[in-house]
C-alpha cells in the first residue's frame, strides 16, 4: 500500500531529526521517560507536504521547540521558495495560536487517515508529539475535516513569519594527495 510506504519514509525523515534536535528525545529521555516538566506537553509538532505529478510544493517543517523557542527545522524538496535545509525560529504568539487549536479542535482523536480514490494529489502528515507520544494523520487530496486543514494552515502560516537561516550542508574538504616518486 503506497501509504504505507510514504508513512514509513516520513517517519524516517521525522524520528531521526528529532533525536537529532536533542531538544526533546534524547537517548536519555528515551531511557528515563519525559521531564517531569514536559508530561503531557505539545513537545513536537510536524507537517510534510508530498509531491504530485504536478508542480506541488513538497517540503517538511518542524517545531521542535514547542515549549521553549520555537526552534524549527525544514526542507524544501521541490516546487517550494526554499529549496534545501534551514532551520530557525517561529513567531511564539502565532505558535501558541496553533498549539490552543490542536487541542480544541482535538487533533489527538481525528483518524490516522483521510483519503480518496483519485489519483495524483498530494498527501499531508501532519505530525504531533504530546506526553512522548506521536500521532501522525495523513490527509490525501483535502478529504480531512475542516479542523484538519485549519491545523495545516496554521503551521503553514508559522512559516511566513519565521526568522529562517540557511544550513549549510557539511562536506569534508577534499583530501590532499600527496605525489611520490619512485
Amino acid at each position: 500500500n503506497m501509504w504505507r510506504i510514504r508513512f514509513f519514509l516520513f517517519g524516517l525523515f521525522f524520528y531521526p531529526l528529532l533525536a537529532w534536535t536533542g531538544e526533546i528525545e534524547t537517548s536519555f529521555y528515551r531511557i528515563h521517560g519525559e521531564p517531569y516538566a514536559l508530561k503531557g506537553k505539545l513537545t513536537e509538532i510536524g507537517i510534510e507536504h508530498t509531491a504530485c505529478f504536478g508542480k506541488c510544493p513538497a517540503y517538511s517543517f518542524i517545531i521542535r521547540g514547542v515549549q521553549g523557542n520555537g526552534g524549527f527545522d525544514y526542507e524544501g524538496y521541490a516546487n517550494t521558495e526554499r529549496f534545501g535545509k534551514f532551520t530557525g525560529t517561529v513567531d511564539l504568539n502565532a505558535l501558541e495560536v496553533l498549539v490552543k487549536a490542536i487541542q480544541d479542535y482535538g487533533f489527538l482523536k481525528m483518524e490516522d487517515e483521510y483519503t480518496s480514490n483519485v489519483t495524483d494529489h498530494p498527501s499531508v502528515f501532519t505530525m504531533v508529539i504530546k506526553g512522548g507520544k506521536a500521532k501522525i494523520i495523513r490527509n490525501y487530496a483535502n478529504k480531512g475535516p475542516e479542523k484538519l486543514r485549519e491545523i495545516e494552515s496554521l503551521i503553514d502560516r508559522l512559516m511566513l513569519t519565521a526568522k529562517w537561516v540557511r544550513v549549510k550542508d557539511k562536506i569534508d574538504p577534499p583530501r590532499k594527495v600527496s605525489k611520490t616518486k619512485k
